[in-house]
């Protein structure tokens, strides 16, 4: 049975900025969050900032958590290719799961999305050349898009799965804290807004 935790698996380079918010959700909220990475070894952010996951994806049980939140990266491609980071995310296929900026292929590449609408901070066109499908992509709403018809949102929520684009780290971060049980209303988190 799971237990009320959300796994934040890092990688090489991911951003920090981009989970901040969901981050510091979460612990306002008393909800658990385990930090996690395929080596368990330190991990230099984007922004440069050292940080040590808690522990190896191979020693965190997926039944233990119950949701999943997933930051970009300035590169992601060594996480997207790699069998094991893949095996671990679609564990949580049937759980919350947030993935913010590029981490949504992370979603691809593991089979989640589906026919789910999502979002992310790169182009179709560029992913097609990368060698993703064009099905895999259908339900895409890129950079591009984004730029000329903003979602007012600043998030996708679909059947479990939250994606969003770095800019809108903040409404991303509050959403999946409300995702996951960590806040009852934006009110909760933000005080004195509606």
């Amino acid at each position: 049975m799971a237990v009320s935790a959300t796994a934040v698996l890092l990688y090489e380079n991911f951003c920090l900025f981009e989970i901040s918010v969901a981050l510091s959700v979460l612990s306002q909220g008393k909800k658990k969050f385990i930090t996690c990475s395929p080596s368990g070894r330190p991990l230099l952010s984007e922004e440069g900032i050292e940080v040590v996951p808690r522990c190896t994806l191979f020693d965190l049980d997926p039944t233990s958590c119950d949701s999943l939140l997933l930051p970009g990266a300035s590169d992601i491609r060594s996480a997207i290719e790699d069998p094991h980071v893949l095996a671990f995310v679609r564990a949580f296929q049937n759980k919350p799961i947030g993935a913010i900026s590029i981490a949504p292929l992370l979603l691809v590449k593991a089979g989640i999305m589906g026919q789910r609408r999502w979002m992310a901070g790169v182009n179709r066109q560029e992913l097609m050349e990368e060698g993703f499908s064009e099905e895999s992509v259908t339900g895409m709403v890129d950079w591009n898009e984004l730029q000329t018809s903003p979602i007012p949102e600043g998030y996708l929520l679909e059947d479990g799965v939250l994606t969003s684009v770095a800019y809108h780290f903040v409404p991303f971060g509050v959403k999946f804290g409300e995702m996951v049980g960590a806040m009852d209303s934006i009110r909760d988190y933000t005080g004195s807004l509606p």
